[in-house]
């Protein structure tokens, strides 16, 4: 039996997303500057083109992912897979399907860059590394938000450019402008980070 047959994808919708591990996972794997408040997120699956995967293996939940997929490339906004389940092939297992769905279209993340210097550099270049060796590679593009620095990774045989990053970014800012303002737990910060991993090795 292959890896990939040992897991499976369950799409989530605004209701499946309130499962307590989906929640609880988004709400611990990723800093909390990185995060778009988990309400708001909810509430932009219904009018957003998110597609929100829950994988399994047998009954064990391994983990989350999502990506933005607009017409000019997928954008893999997060991608975490539970603390009991890292380590255990799990990761590579779930980014070999995501990669196989988007087969022969655009598919980007951003990650914090392993160029910089910085307190955590080793789990950076790791994470970096974890990419490239799944057939993604670095576009060379970074942008630096609050004092850390992002580098793009891409879809082997795709072409992205900058122009293209910020047209990602001002298609999620006029998402999000279109929300009610009561509805949101707080307003457009002019860019969220959506880092696509946490520690998914494995």
């Amino acid at each position: 039996m292959s890896g990939e047959s040992m897991i499976r994808e369950v799409r989530v919708d605004s209701d499946a997303a309130l499962m307590p591990e989906l929640h609880r996972l988004y709400e611990t794997a990723f800093p909390v500057e990185e995060q778009i408040p988990y309400p708001d997120l909810v509430r932009l699956l219904p009018v957003m083109p998110i597609a929100y995967s829950a994988w399994y293996a047998g009954d064990s939940f391994v983990g989350l992912t999502l990506v933005c997929e607009w017409p000019t490339a997928n954008w893999f906004w997060y991608f975490a897979v539970a603390d009991g389940m890292r380590g255990r092939g799990y990761g590579s297992m779930v980014l070999k399907a995501v990669m196989a769905r988007y087969s022969g279209r655009v598919l980007v993340l951003d990650i914090e860059s392993p160029r910089q210097q910085c307190a955590n550099l080793e789990q950076r270049c790791c994470r970096h590394a974890f990419y490239l060796r799944h057939g993604l590679r670095d576009t060379g593009l970074e942008r630096t938000f609050s004092g850390v620095t992002y580098t793009m990774l891409a879809s082997a045989d795709s072409v992205f450019t900058d122009s293209d990053y910020e047209s990602l970014l001002a298609e999620l800012g006029r998402c999000w402008e279109a929300m009610p303002r009561k509805e949101l737990a707080r307003p457009w910060p002019g860019r969220t980070k959506a880092t696509p991993a946490a520690d998914p090795v494995g």
